[in-house]
């Protein structure tokens, strides 16, 4: 019941209707009782770089290459054509989808630690919050340093970095999806605001992991950012200002 008055008043919100319920602290809309006891998961990972995606995610001792879907992108598709079609291949299965970069690699077993997270709620290793000018969640980055401010429980953000991404397939057959017209950038970012605005929860979650990226935030003045950037805005004006991780996107 309460999930439903929740996305109702999102919905409403997105309609022009002043609500102030800002996304980030609606503890009170909470679902009771959450949906845990789900372990069964999936890895999906697109890569370009053979070397990066050997020498990264491949390498993380708690990754079983049975559990795992890659793509060698070899026809430069964009990210989240690929992530929506192996959705819709495992759409009627009972289990997590875990999307990741070529270059992250996990540090400790995340399986066994998906029975405990609630299923209506997307989760990520760092996120970002309007009301807060740091980044929540640590990761380890290409330099051996941490990044971050660590969690001692999942904690409410307003979107989740790219790098990885955890969402249960209950939550992709409410309607919720990837928009492919955000094929590098974006993507994620605009995968919480749908789950956002159907009902769903979106909580950053402390785990043991290493994004081998030059930097967190990636090239801010590429074209491709730019136009995604752009198209980001437009279509969430009327929620905005977001955070993300690259950005805080007004009006």
């Amino acid at each position: 019941m309460k999930s439903a008055i929740r996305k109702s008043l999102r919905q409403l919100k997105a309609q022009g209707m002043k609500i102030r319920t800002p996304n980030e602290i609606e503890v009170h809309f909470r679902k009771t009782p959450p949906q845990t006891g789900h372990q069964k998961a999936l890895f999906v990972v697109v890569y370009n770089d053979i070397c990066a995606f050997n020498d990264c995610f491949a390498s993380s001792p708690f990754v079983k290459r049975e559990k795992t879907i890659s793509l060698n992108n070899i026809n430069n598709i964009g990210l989240p054509a690929f992530f929506n079609q192996t959705i819709k291949e495992h759409l009627t299965d009972d289990l997590w989808f875990i999307f990741c970069h070529q270059d992250f690699i996990f540090k400790e077993d995340l399986l066994s630690r998906l029975k405990e997270l609630d299923a209506n709620t997307v989760y990520g290793p760092i996120g970002a919050r309007v009301s807060e000018n740091r980044a929540f969640g640590q990761i380890i980055q290409t330099n051996n340093k941490p990044t971050g401010t660590k969690l001692a429980e999942p904690t409410i953000v307003q979107t989740l970095d790219e790098m990885c991404l955890i969402a249960h397939s209950s939550i992709f057959k409410e309607g919720v999806t990837f928009d492919e017209k955000f094929k590098l950038h974006f993507y994620g970012a605009d995968l919480c605001m749908s789950a956002y605005v159907s009902g769903f929860d979106i909580r950053a979650i402390q785990f043991a992991c290493q994004h081998k990226s030059r930097t967190l935030t990636g090239d801010l003045n590429s074209p491709s950012y730019m136009e995604a950037l752009g198209l980001f805005r437009e279509k969430w004006m009327k929620f905005l200002p977001i955070k993300t991780t690259t950005a805080l996107i007004r009006k």
